[in-house]
């Protein structure tokens, strides 16, 4: 007769759960939040580089 195996677990996961969600409103996770900074960054500094051609 073979052995028993035990009851397979779950690994807990990689971040916890209990963190809280950012305030931002349409933003649920921190990730968001960042790329949209990063995306708000980027269109700023574009701005920024056309700015010249349009003044002149």
């Amino acid at each position: 007769m073979s052995p028993s195996l035990p009851p397979v677990t779950n690994p807990p996961p990689d971040s916890p759960r209990d963190e809280e969600a950012p305030a931002v409103p349409g933003l649920r996770s921190w990730g968001r939040v960042y790329a949209a900074v990063i995306v708000g960054f980027l269109i700023g500094l574009l701005l920024l580089a056309l700015l010249p051609r349009l003044a002149s």
